[in-house]
């Protein structure tokens, strides 16, 4: 998630005053977007004759220090949303950064002509799995370097490929990777449960080579008290994992098609992260909308939402303006404490709205976190 996408939300400035036009940018009009109608510079929180005052050759220009409070604004908020989600909730799904197992020491039964391994994700709401490419291995047959191409492909279209990554093995029972040019990343929340969707890796076994015959997941043995998913954590996020050999590789998936509990000598490099922050970045677009159901979810969230970045900017304006060496008129005439007074008003909006965020998370945006005490998304009242 760009974190560009939450400046639009709140202006920079809302003063129709000729005096500062020579201090604005070219791109003005497109920096000072605001979707909420909040700015962080208005003449009832800081108002932009406060801020020119500071303004010299390090800190830059009024509009300059504008631009810079927000973006520090939009990153401490963002910051704290993260924080505060991760102090208060967890994330239910554990890490791993291979599927399949890199036991090799057997050889796997050659049938065909084809082999590769499949598995099935659950759809998951924030799920982004990331494949990255492949480890092969054989068991004989390698007596020269070999390029062998294993190409990943979707059950749901087995003529399109969708990645490639050539292996050069050059050794018999040892494992060789290769990435693919570019990850490929897809959504679960987009997953055809429906149709069985699944995604394969397949290759063309080389005349006289036999894969080894490494299996789908790790087992426990003498007395670990480690779980099936605790060993093999890509378990948690799919729901069948199988190999196959077949005459060609788009025949791999066919329902006669026997399915083995080996990977055929394949590792997929895979990861998965779980995203319960990019709803903000759609929250956003349309932050004052009631686009969820009749309580008016979303509209009180987006309103938390613009708040907070106000506060946030505000926050960092008012220590960009303390912080100033030049002499202006806060420090010289106007008392510097109504600086200090705006600053903790601003900060105690910002943090309100960032436990808003965090507690009132809604439901249907992610599947990626579960508060700690009672694995439940508790719904709570708006704070003020």
């Amino acid at each position: 998630m760009s974190l560009e996408c939450l400046y639009p939300l709140v202006g920079l400035t809302d003063t129709p005053c000729p005096c500062w036009d020579a201090d604005k940018p070219v791109d003005f009009d497109d920096l000072n977007e605001s979707r909420s109608g909040l700015y962080v510079s208005q003449s009832d929180t800081i108002p932009l004759r406060w801020v020119n005052g500071p303004a010299d050759c390090e800190n830059g220009g009024p509009i300059e220090l504008l631009i810079a409070a927000r973006e520090k604004g939009v990153r401490d908020f963002f910051k704290g949303f993260l924080t505060a989600v991760q102090v208060n909730m967890e994330n239910p799904y554990l890490p791993f950064d291979k599927i399949g197992d890199e036991y090799s020491n057997r050889a796997q039964t050659v049938n065909s002509t084809s082999a590769g391994a499949y598995f099935e994700p659950y759809r998951i709401k924030g799920g982004m799995l990331t494949i990255t490419g492949v480890k092969l291995a054989f068991w004989s047959g390698v007596t020269a370097s070999t390029d062998i191409d294993v190409n990943l492909y979707s059950s749901l279209d087995m003529t399109t490929v969708l990645k490639t990554a050539t292996v050069t093995v050059t050794a018999n029972r040892q494992f060789f990777e290769a990435d693919f040019a570019t990850p490929f990343v897809f959504d679960l929340k987009d997953i055809r449960r429906d149709q069985n969707e699944k995604f394969v890796l397949a290759y063309d076994i080389p005349s006289g080579f036999i894969p080894v015959k490494n299996d789908t997941e790790r087992t426990a043995c003498c007395g670990s008290r480690l779980t099936k998913v605790e060993l093999n954590p890509y378990l948690q996020i799919s729901c069948n994992i199988a190999g196959a050999q077949a005459a060609t590789q788009s025949d791999l998936i066919d329902n006669r098609v026997k399915g083995y509990n080996t990977m055929q000598g394949l590792i997929i490099k895979a990861d998965f992260n779980c995203d319960y922050y990019s709803w903000l970045c759609n929250l956003s677009q349309s932050p004052s909308e009631n686009i969820a159901t009749a309580s008016g979810e979303r509209m009180y969230l987006g309103l938390a939402l613009s708040d907070g970045i106000q506060a946030q900017s505000l926050v960092s304006l008012a220590n960009s303006l303390l912080m100033g060496s030049r002499v202006n008129r806060v420090s010289l005439i106007d008392d510097p404490k109504k600086l200090y007074h705006i600053r903790g008003h601003y900060k105690k909006i910002a943090d309100n709205a960032i436990r808003n965020l965090a507690f009132n998370m809604p439901k249907d945006v992610t599947d990626c976190v579960i508060c700690r005490e009672n694995n439940q998304i508790v719904k709570s009242p708006i704070m003020g």
